[in-house]
């Protein structure tokens, strides 16, 4: 039997710090969280809290948690000291697998939160002070987005692979008879058993180190990071600087400030920077597209334009849109009386649109047709909604799959 294990807890940002036994932690939690702030009622982000220790069994809760909610993609705040290995590493692909962000951030929940872990709580999201230890790193890992603010505490030490080794002792009462000058057993009873078990300890055990480094290539971070968890004893913790998180791509997003989600209705969701501007994604997603309008009545051309965003965890898309040529469009159903300009779609009213939207422009009135002119009450731009550069990922971002296909 054999168990790897990677713990610590840091009481410092300095780069090697050595620190006593920590007080026992809970293991991991999870629960569905909606931000309290009245700001984005009631349209606010929502998000999966995971506080606590990884101990074995961590990662099949983790598992059945996602089965029992609902296909949306909201990001994983956690905190955690570390533990098992191989149930980081489980949780850590189950996240890639449905395409997750995370974030180093903790949950401040009112008492009272909800007691099903999958109804949301009321919570606020703390990027600052928080921290994600030793196992810990390896869910961080795995998210399709890496968030963390500068001065949480990332840290990684070195590993312990914990061998157990029992040796059985028994004694046996054997019974024999001569045949032909040969020996053979008639009867064998056992008459006593004893065991003893023979525990053993390696540090950072080299089959061991190049499975986290396959590992850590498998999600996008560089591997060198396990040659910085050699610098640290299993007693220590090594704290990743913001220079060797950016270099290691362990974190992706900086959060720049110590709430971790934005609750301004109109932009709400994980808050931060990406480390690389212009590296695509990060930490808001973005959609849209422009089509040129053909020259009609006056003869000049038109040119219509719809951006889409939406932060990760938010709960809605702002559009934004822009025309040129004096034509009109209008989107059905509208979740808008006045579609022009910048406006806000909560979740169901995006998702429904990303389903049977449809976007069509053509000029505000119909004038006298010319002989041989085309009809200017003709529609000259029809498009549906769905099928705008990028709906599909923000449908399957926000309403958990992704627009239906052309009929």
């Amino acid at each position: 039997m054999f168990r790897a294990t990677a713990a610590g807890l840091a009481t410092a940002l300095s780069t090697c710090v050595a620190v006593a036994a920590p007080a026992p932690i809970a293991p991991m939690t999870f629960q569905l969280v909606r931000s309290a702030s009245p700001a984005c009622a009631p349209d606010c982000p929502e998000w999966i809290a995971a506080e606590g220790a990884i101990v074995p069994g961590t990662a099949r809760i983790f598992r059945a948690f996602l089965a029992r909610l609902d296909r949306r993609r909201r990001p994983i705040l956690i905190q955690s000291p570390g533990g098992a290995i191989d149930d980081a590493l489980e949780m850590g692909r189950l996240i890639r697998a449905n395409g997750l962000a995370v974030a180093v951030a903790r949950t401040l929940s009112p008492p009272g939160a909800a007691s099903d872990p999958t109804h949301a709580a009321e919570g606020v999201a703390v990027a600052f002070p928080a921290y994600c230890l030793s196992a810990c790193a390896f869910v961080l890992a795995a998210g399709v987005e890496r968030y963390a603010n500068p001065f949480a505490v990332v840290g990684v030490h070195q590993t312990i692979e914990k061998l157990s080794q029992v040796m059985v002792y028994r004694r046996f009462l054997i019974r024999y008879r001569t045949v032909n000058g040969h020996k053979q057993e008639i009867s064998r009873e056992q008459i006593s058993e004893n065991r003893k078990t023979i525990a053993s300890t390696r540090v950072s055990p080299p089959a061991l180190n190049a499975r986290l480094a396959a590992y850590f290539r498998e999600m996008g971070v560089d591997p060198e990071i396990v040659t910085l968890m050699q610098s640290a004893t299993p007693q220590e913790i090594h704290a990743m600087s913001t220079e060797e998180l950016e270099a290691t791509r362990l974190v992706s997003v900086w959060i720049n400030e110590p709430a971790a989600m934005q609750t301004t209705r109109e932009d709400n969701g994980l808050a931060g920077v990406p480390v690389k501007a212009g590296a695509g994604g990060g930490a808001v997603l973005l959609a849209g597209q422009t089509w040129p309008i053909p020259a009609a009545g006056d003869g000049t051309p038109g040119e219509l334009s719809l951006e889409l965003s939406m932060r990760r965890g938010g709960g809605g898309v702002t559009a934004t849109f822009a025309q040129s040529g004096g034509f009109r469009f209008a989107l059905a159903p509208e979740a808008s009386d006045d579609p022009d300009g910048t406006h806000f779609y909560a979740a169901a009213d995006f998702c429904r649109l990303a389903q049977v939207g449809v976007l069509e422009a053509g000029l505000p009135q119909a004038p006298t047709q010319a002989p041989g002119e085309p009809d200017p009450r003709a529609r000259l731009l029809r498009v549906r909604f769905g099928e705008v550069d990028g709906v599909r990922r923000l449908a399957e971002e926000l309403c958990g799959g992704a627009p239906a296909s052309r009929k």
